[in-house]
């Protein structure tokens, strides 16, 4: 059953919140949520307004910046299926995967091909 979008919001504030912690008790000093936006990528306002559940959900492209800096399971959190375009997963491939080499990107494709045809 499909959850409603205020209580996507309700999780999305606390799933940021969870988050903010771990990142002050990782870093071992007190951040303010503004310094905690820059290091996720997104706006101190957009912070502010998740964190609190005056947003539904963030656009697409909040959502990647919150997906590549504080993991996948955002996804799972909002109960929401990532795109191929926006997985963070497949961007993180692709970036890799650009910044490679050539004999790289030949072991990566590779890797690929072999562990896909694991699967069929």
């Amino acid at each position: 059953m499909a959850i409603s979008n205020e209580e996507r919001s309700r999780r999305l504030g606390k799933y940021l919140e969870k988050k903010f912690l771990e990142y002050i008790n990782k870093e071992g000093r007190m951040f303010i949520q503004s310094e905690f936006a820059r290091v996720i990528g997104i706006s101190p306002a957009s912070l502010s307004q998740y964190m609190k559940g005056y947003t539904r959900i963030p656009d697409k492209h909040n959502m990647t910046k919150l997906a590549l800096s504080l993991g996948p399971e955002i996804y799972e959190v909002l109960d929401i299926e990532p795109g191929t375009d926006d997985d963070p997963r497949v961007l993180l491939i692709v970036e890799i995967f650009n910044r490679s080499s050539s004999e790289v990107r030949e072991k990566i494709l590779q890797a690929i091909i072999d562990l896909s045809s694991k699967q069929a």
